[in-house]
């Protein structure tokens, strides 16, 4: 067995690690732990595993379950704060210096952070994988790995003519009608006018549509990501005839571009401009040497009659999955736990929801 450390978000070694790795994406920079953990108190930190020359590693964040109100009823039956693990956003095992030996490597770096858990009081531990990431098929034999949601992904290997040769054919007629009849497509910068704009119209998306909770953010969200993200962000913004339509954050992820905040006009949809937006980054990221363009999912997950989904589908009908890894690693605590906070539950006139990965987190 090699050695195990884990990092916290402020170490060198930190990004030393990443400079390491080539370009693992922007979901294991520290600076993406920082913005996506604003106004948590989740810690964020880097779990490292070296053994003869090869290391494995992956960004994790430590969640303190004693800050959860129901934990006060039951505090003194612990002698430490039991904590559980998660995934910031999209992450999972990267190795460096892979090789043949990758699996029996995986298997060691599993079994390392198994003790560690063991030995530091972690409940769970929580991982959702990046779509279309390297080490999944290895980790498939190792952990229970479950196929949680779907992604609509363009291949850009071939080329802007070949991905869009597999538009759905109604949408190649309409992104042709779009530039003659005045669509357009701008690169802006993230100032403060442009920022606003995304984040009003990114709200407006997510009241019309119904859209869960953890969906709904508000301008001081938008500012932060552009503090700490601006050099891996892409801002457009898509207009028809010189009106706004849309303005779409795409976040720069490795050789992958990902669309992740979108905001549109209800009524300028029919001009087909977001389309044309579409269209036109797929050109542009096939011309930059990207492999894929993440075109995410609904905002109803993988639900067909999503029509966002529905929308992104037609530029590509290749999906991938998202897998999650949910362990349990002290399943005695955890029934202490959710019985907890289901009994807090009962006496403030709650409902119990079971719908996430410890449940007790859920309001």
């Amino acid at each position: 067995m090699g050695n195990f450390e884990v990092l916290e978000i402020d170490s060198p070694r930190w990004k030393l690690t990443i400079e390491k790795a080539g370009d693992p994406g922007i979901f294991y920079l520290p600076e993406f732990c920082k913005f996506r953990l604003q106004g948590s108190t989740h810690r964020p930190v880097m779990l490292l595993y070296e053994e003869n020359g090869k290391s494995v590693f992956d960004v994790s964040t430590m969640r303190d379950v004693s800050r959860l109100p129901f934990y006060q009823d039951i505090g003194n039956e612990f002698s430490s704060p039991p904590i559980d693990m998660a995934s910031p956003e999209y992450n999972g095992p990267v190795i460096v210096n892979s090789g043949n030996d990758d699996v029996e490597l995986l298997k060691n770096y599993r079994k390392a952070l198994d003790a560690y858990c063991a030995d530091n009081n972690i409940v769970t531990e929580f991982i959702r994988f990046r779509p279309l990431h390297d080490t999944v098929a290895a980790l498939s034999g190792i952990e229970n790995l479950v196929s949680a949601s779907s992604v609509i992904y363009v291949d850009l290997r071939s080329g802007y003519e070949a991905a869009f040769a597999n538009y759905r054919k109604k949408y190649r007629q309409q992104v042709r009608k779009a530039e003659r009849e005045g669509a357009e497509l701008r690169f802006v910068q993230p100032d403060e006018k442009n920022i606003a704009l995304l984040a009003s119209l990114y709200l407006d998306l997510m009241k019309r549509k119904n859209a869960k909770n953890y969906y709904f953010h508000e301008l001081d969200y938008f500012k932060a990501l552009f503090e700490r993200l601006g050099k891996n962000i892409v801002m457009v913004e898509a207009y028809f005839q010189d009106e706004i339509v849309s303005s779409t954050v795409y976040y720069v992820d490795g050789k992958n571009l990902w669309a992740f905040y979108s905001g549109t006009i209800e009524e300028k949809l029919k001009t087909n401009a977001q389309k044309y937006m579409y269209d036109r980054m797929i050109n542009w990221a096939a011309e930059k040497g990207f492999n894929y363009l993440m075109l995410g999912f609904g905002i109803n997950t993988d639900d067909e009659n999503d029509g966002v989904f529905f929308t992104k589908k037609g530029f590509s009908s290749l999906t991938t999955s998202v897998f999650h890894l949910r362990k349990v690693h002290k399943p005695e605590l955890l029934q202490k736990l959710l019985k907890a906070k289901a009994d807090y539950d009962i006496r403030h006139g709650l409902i119990t929801k079971t719908d996430y990965f410890p449940s007790y987190y859920l309001n």
